[in-house]
């Protein structure tokens, strides 16, 4: 939640600068304290969206794995010959 009220006050300061993008940092950090208080007040989808977000990062860190032992073992066969 407090991320998302830095983004928000970064997103005035850098409009204050003349940045034309602040609206974007703005939306963001609307989202992120939106989505800060959901997870606050329901905790059991907080539990199941923690569950699930980690499966996901075992799943594509396994996979990002076998494609990179996939790759040294073609590298390692050509310093072989």
């Amino acid at each position: 939640m407090f991320g998302g009220f830095n983004t928000i006050g970064f997103a005035f300061t850098t409009k204050s600068l003349g940045d034309s993008g602040w609206g974007w940092n703005l939306a963001l950090g609307i989202l992120v304290v939106i989505l800060s208080i959901v997870l606050l007040l329901h905790p059991v989808f907080t539990a199941l969206t923690i569950t699930v977000w980690t499966g996901i990062a075992f799943v594509s860190l396994g996979v990002s794995f076998c494609m990179l032992a996939y790759r040294l073992s073609k590298t390692n066969s050509l310093l072989k010959k």
